[in-house]
């Protein structure tokens, strides 16, 4: 693709999905540099959906891949990894009002 002559940040190519009895994602290209915004436009069920949950690891490519800054990359589950020293505190905080 053609683009402002930076490397690829983002890229996706030949992305395959197929559910039972659809192609859903038929060998797709994207790619994403420094600054660029994109917008997926198309009729319903042309896969833009599907591909952006490919992208966020929600559904596994079945052909393609994915690369972030040049290096190929497979995500596994939408949810953050999280750390024990970063997790999100999940107790309520309660004042006591006298």
């Amino acid at each position: 693709m053609e683009g402002n002559g930076a490397s690829t940040l983002l890229g996706m190519a030949d992305i395959v999905k197929r559910f039972p009895g659809v192609v859903a994602l038929g060998g797709v290209d994207l790619d994403v540099r420094p600054g660029e915004v994109h917008c997926l436009l198309g009729q319903n069920g042309a896969g833009k959906s599907t591909l952006i949950k490919v992208l966020a690891g929600v559904h596994t490519p079945d052909e393609g891949t994915i690369t972030w800054q040049g290096e190929a990359v497979r995500f596994a589950h939408p949810r953050p990894r999280w750390t024990s020293a970063s997790r999100p505190s999940t107790r309520s905080s309660t004042s006591s009002r006298g």
